[in-house]
């Protein structure tokens, strides 16, 4: 626990961050994913055609927008997907998760013992060991169709749903029915029921992420296992070589519901323009360091993604580059060289389409020294220790820049009918709403090199991913939710209530700031009326009221984090 001393030191050099924007936010990184067969990855290189793109024009293809040219394409619902830290995650208590319309339970099954019963104190319980396992089922009770993420997990390590009190082991069986008063023969006959079980979705925990699998049918576990994980491995020198672990530093993660689909956050991310812009005084400046960029492509269009690397105009007879490599279906890696000597920032970034125009996005900095071990200054100030949950919100700052545009863009467009990406799965509804939908690059004017990336993308997912993202439990086309800014300010639902740490700062930064309150009423109350003390109670007064005040600040970023350009000089 912090003492008050700390939480004020904190609070005061967090207010000052929050008060010039001041941030550099990171995200995660990724590989491609294994196909499902062998039969399949055989085929990959001989039957993937790929697109070329001039380096001065992106061209403009005598097809009709919606048609999918390629036979190779992804399937969004044979691949694996990052949902969430599960350092966010209280393993005490489901949560719910959205993952391409399919509303989630994520639980663990962690027992405190083999007996069902209350559970133990929350102080004899921190001193267990957590050893379960994550699980994710469909967030819906088999027996009345009520949220199982409204549930509870017993001492015994088994889900109860709060309604009627059935209770589920990890691979969605039911293990208790209280209202049965049969026979044994009869409850292990209705137990035995597949209309009993939960539908469960196969989990793996990667590089500390949660990834979900998100199929429930019988061949489910058993292409999942065949399947590689596209997170993060070996980071590699401009030689091949593995980089050993004392040359890294991994920062850590984030997440947040954002308030716009996983094609515009893929988009974003592939459009180096628009940083020092967007991010004016916290990345770059918009008024000096927007200049023309030269985007090359390094790996073409595939089912499995592409490569490009950027270049400023004034480097281009120069090795200095970025590379930007989207592996598809949730994973932009972002690597920049810093200086001499093998320095280089890399942004992890990850994103899966949670629900029609929302998405959830995990991301880490992970920053690589030189061969001595050193870095920068500037970047030594990302590996100091800061409290999570002060990352957490800075974050929200950085993010809530780009949010503005990519909530209005994607309602827009779908508001217009002539571009709908976020698709229903039924078969006759999709095409419907394909048949709508008019080339991505006659909608908006894409002349310059440095929209090159963003053209790639589009390209990818109109030839390689059936032209948009299909979301399971629609009926009929999908209606886009309207765009609201208060929805891109919300930083409570979004983020706070699913993080374990700013919930448990949340209650902290309260509890201090009421105990403020008290002492500053105490202190003016009692106020000698001659001398030093008079002096002393008037600062305890005015210290203490400020301390309130900057924690009540603190406490409104946990619930809302407002940005507006117009007052970003």
């Amino acid at each position: 626990m912090w003492t008050n001393y700390e939480y004020m030191t904190v609070l005061i050099s967090l207010l000052s961050f929050l008060d010039v924007q001041g941030f550099n936010s990171v995200l995660p990184i990724s590989r491609t994913r294994l196909l499902s067969t062998v039969r399949e990855k055989s085929k990959i290189d001989s039957s993937s055609p790929s697109v070329s793109i001039p380096l001065n024009e992106v061209p403009i293809l005598d097809t009709k927008p919606n048609e999918n040219l390629d036979e190779d394409k992804f399937e969004w619902f044979k691949s694996w997907y990052p949902v969430v830290p599960i350092e966010f995650l209280d393993e005490t208590k489901p949560h719910h998760y959205n993952l391409l319309g399919i509303d989630l339970c994520i639980w663990n099954d962690f027992k405190e013992n083999d007996t069902f019963g209350p559970k133990l104190s929350k102080k004899k319980s921190k001193e267990l060991k957590k050893e379960g396992e994550w699980h994710a089922f469909e967030d819906s009770c088999p027996h009345r169709k009520v949220p199982l993420s409204e549930g509870r997990v017993e001492r015994d390590g088994t889900l109860l749903c709060s309604y009627h009190g059935w209770r589920f082991e990890g691979e969605g069986s039911c293990v208790s029915v209280p209202q049965e008063d049969g026979s044994e023969e009869k409850l292990k006959k209705m137990l035995s029921n597949p209309r009993s079980k939960c539908n469960a979705f196969p989990t793996k925990i990667v590089n500390g992420l949660l990834w979900v699998w998100p199929d429930s049918s019988a061949d489910a576990f058993l292409e999942s296992a065949l399947s590689e994980i596209p997170a993060a491995t070996e980071i590699l020198d401009d030689e091949g070589n593995i980089i050993s672990e004392d040359r890294l530093y991994f920062g850590p993660y984030n997440f947040r519901e954002l308030p716009y689909g996983a094609d515009y956050f893929v988009e974003n991310v592939v459009d180096p323009a628009h940083v020092p812009v967007s991010h004016h005084n916290i990345i770059g400046n918009r008024y000096t360091d927007s200049l023309p960029i030269h985007i090359s492509v390094e790996e073409n269009i595939s089912k499995k993604g592409f490569k490009v690397a950027t270049k400023l105009q004034a480097n281009l007879d120069t090795d200095v580059k970025s590379t930007c490599n989207f592996s598809a279906p949730s994973l932009v890696t972002l690597d920049s060289s810093i200086g001499d000597g093998g320095m280089r920032q890399i942004l992890e970034l990850y994103i899966s389409p949670s629900k029609p125009g929302f998405s959830n996005h995990c991301g880490r900095l992970v920053l690589v020294k030189d061969k001595d071990g050193n870095l920068p200054k500037t970047f030594e100030m990302f590996t100091k220790p800061v409290p999570k949950w002060v990352n957490h919100l800075l974050a929200a700052k950085f993010l809530n820049q780009d949010a503005l545009f990519l909530h209005a863009q994607e309602r827009a467009f779908s508001k217009s009918g002539k571009y709908t990406t976020a698709l229903p799965t039924d078969e006759e509804d999709m095409k419907l709403t394909l048949s709508r939908n008019e080339d991505y690059k006659m909608l908006t004017y894409t002349p310059n090199q440095a929209d090159k990336g963003v053209i790639l993308f589009r390209e990818w997912l109109r030839r390689k991913a059936g032209g948009g993202i299909p979301f399971r439990n629609n009926i009929g086309p999908i209606s886009m939710p309207p765009q609201d800014n208060e929805i891109v300010f919300d930083q409570w639902t979004s983020h706070t209530a699913k993080c374990k740490s700013c919930l448990a700062a949340y209650k902290g930064v309260r509890k201090f700031r009421n105990i403020s309150i008290v002492l500053a009423a105490l202190s003016a109350i009692w106020v000698p009326s001659v001398g030093g003390r008079k002096i002393a109670a008037t600062a305890s007064t005015a210290l203490f009221g400020g301390a309130g005040y900057l924690s009540n600040k603190v406490l409104k970023a946990f619930k809302r984090s407002e940005f507006s350009h117009a007052e970003n000089d």
